[in-house]
């Protein structure tokens, strides 16, 4: 559609369409909406919408992607809530998705990523555990 073909229904219907594959945040569906070209003018009308029939909802962003981070890619806490951060997610619904992780999941893979670079300088080893996310308290307990 052209830019100026969008209507607000239409509009609707497609970023729903789009939160409904998978969480989303806000940024990232303002982002979206920016990049199909929808009139800047239907946004915030977009997302009242979006926000109000439980399309987006950043409790359940957050803990979704806090179990993401920790269960595929082995991020540790600092890198996750950096993460978060730059989606502008609030600081309480950031703890509060935080404290939700497998400790045991957790640690196991600190102890993963830790044994594939043993045989490493450990400088070079505690470096790429902080580029990780993990504090240097957690990486000194291992």
């Amino acid at each position: 559609m052209e830019r100026n073909e969008w209507s607000l229904d239409a509009s609707i219907e497609k970023t729903a369409r789009y939160c409904v594959q998978a969480e989303r945040a806000e940024v990232d569906v303002l982002a979206k909406l920016f990049q199909w070209g929808i009139p800047k003018e239907h946004h915030e009308n977009i997302i009242t919408y979006l926000r109000n029939n439980n399309f987006l909802n950043h409790e359940r962003y957050c803990n979704a992607f806090v179990h993401d981070k920790v269960a595929y890619q082995s991020w540790g806490r600092i890198k996750i809530r950096a993460a978060l951060q730059s989606k502008h997610i609030e600081d309480t619904i950031i703890d509060h998705a935080l404290q939700n992780i497998d400790e045991a999941v957790y640690h196991k893979n600190l102890q993963h990523l830790y044994a594939l670079k043993k045989g490493d300088n450990p400088q070079k080893i505690i470096r790429f555990l902080l580029q990780r996310g993990y504090t240097y308290e957690e990486i000194c307990e291992k």
